[in-house]
């Protein structure tokens, strides 16, 4: 069973939203909430209510809404929770606000109107996406990259200084790919398909570009590790000795 929470600010979107999740034979909305203040509180209530749950939550949630918009409520997720799945679907189509919903932490955006089958889709490949990651196998995998030392099953960097930078689940994924080959070129085919096999291409490229510019940021403290695109090819991790 898959636990879902939905947030929008408009009760008839709200509403049929979740008749429409709740179609599904394993998928349950456990609760509703108008902005992102009261779904921090449904979040909260769910996790005492379910401790150490192996169950999914999903949060699915509208982008503008007042008291906390969908931005700021992912900025809050993000401080205590790299890994919680929560998918935006909002009707903005600026390319400017899906990156900067990728940039918060967001796992997946939907545009609306989108169909069911989308919706479901988006949660799925979340999902496995989420198994991939650690949170449901145990992945004790460890890389040095120059300076840093990168933990796959804790999604952080960490130095002999005793730095420690926490990565969302897709920036992880996405860096362990990219280790597992390092000084390899890994085919931007495999990663699409691997991370987001159910997406548009379109669209899952181009979650792909705004997380690998993260990633090149958070590795430039150290000018030795260089990720680069192979055009037309892929990406390629390379650390100068």
């Amino acid at each position: 069973m898959i636990h879902v929470i939905v947030v929008d600010d408009q009760a008839l979107i709200r509403g049929a939203l979740s008749a429409l999740i709740d179609l599904e034979d394993d998928m349950e909305v456990v609760a509703q909430a108008g902005n992102g203040h009261e779904a921090l509180a449904a979040i909260e209530a769910h996790t005492s209510a379910h401790p150490g749950s192996e169950v999914p939550l999903v949060v699915i949630m509208d982008v503008e809404m007042p008291v906390m918009d969908g931005y700021e409520m992912v900025a809050k997720i993000r401080e205590t929770d790299r890994l919680q799945p929560i998918v935006f679907a909002s009707g903005m189509e600026d390319p400017s606000h899906v990156m900067r919903g990728y940039e918060v932490g967001v796992n997946n955006y939907i545009k609306k109107p989108y169909l069911p089958e989308e919706l479901d889709a988006h949660v799925r490949a979340l999902l496995r996406n989420i198994n991939l990651g650690g949170r449901m196998e145990n992945n004790t995998e460890t890389y040095p990259i120059g300076r840093w030392k990168f933990n796959a099953e804790k999604a952080s960097l960490s130095d002999a200084e005793g730095k420690n930078v926490s990565l969302t689940l897709l920036e992880s994924q996405i860096l362990r790919l990219l280790c597992r080959s390092m000084g390899e070129t890994v085919g931007r085919d495999t990663i699409l398909e691997t991370l987001w096999p159910d997406v548009d291409y379109f669209y899952a490229s181009r979650r792909l570009d705004v997380f690998i510019t993260k990633l090149r940021k958070l590795l430039s403290a150290d000018p030795a590790i260089t990720i680069s695109t192979i055009r037309g090819v892929g990406l390629r991790l390379d650390v100068e000795n």
